[in-house]
């Protein structure tokens, strides 16, 4: 019984640590807009970002885009002292950047720090190289959002990508982000770490506790 008791417990304590806001993505829209200038087209992607607390903070980007590569040659990741470009990655970031691959580029970075912003999130420029479709689509992405109040860090899918109508070229249609298995209420659950204390809990209870005698 008293170990039932304790199990009680602990489960109260974790409850509110594990808890996310499953109806809903930080990441409202991201949407990417290009200017051509010459045979140079500029690329920049902008995220619109609710934060769901005064504490939560953008703390991880896994970031994987193709395009048409007999369209499109990379020229540069543009960076500002050697950081992105960007109202969402700081200097408190480590990336590391994929450019190696003719026709996709990758970004990952993390920070131990987290930064709270929207708008720009990554700026890229390319060379045209012929007419036609760009082909511009964002493949096994997503982000976190750590949170302080909570300990907790929390991943999302990016959103689908949105691109502007005034582009010279038309681009072909995104691939859309796998989704998530719904809940038994239906709505989709996002994926989510255990703060310092739920992991605490489990190392001493184990993952499950059960009523005994």
């Amino acid at each position: 019984m008293k170990r039932f008791l304790i199990c009680m417990l602990a489960i109260l304590l974790v409850l509110p640590l594990s808890a996310v806001r499953a109806d809903t993505n930080p990441m409202r829209s991201l949407t990417l807009l290009s200017e051509a200038e010459g045979d140079v087209l500029d690329v920049r992607f902008f995220a619109e970002i609710d934060y769901p607390s005064d504490t939560a903070a953008f703390e991880s980007l896994d970031f994987k885009l193709t395009f048409s590569k007999d369209v499109l040659e990379l020229i540069e990741f543009v960076k500002i002292d050697g950081v992105p470009e960007s109202e969402i990655i700081d200097d408190s970031f480590f990336g590391q950047e994929l450019t190696n691959v003719s026709g996709s580029f990758e970004y990952h970075c993390a920070s131990a720090f987290g930064h709270r912003g929207s708008g720009l999130l990554l700026h890229l420029r390319f060379r045209i190289l012929k007419e036609g479709a760009y082909g511009f689509r964002t493949l096994r992405d997503g982000y976190s959002i750590y949170d302080a109040s909570t300990n907790q860090s929390v991943s999302y899918h990016l959103p689908s990508l949105r691109q502007d109508s005034a582009q010279q070229n038309t681009p072909l249609p995104d691939v859309p982000l796998p989704t998530k298995k719904p809940d038994a209420s239906g709505s989709e659950q996002p994926e989510q770490t255990k703060g310092w204390f739920a992991r605490l809990i489990d190392s001493i209870f184990g993952s499950s506790c059960t009523g005994g005698k």
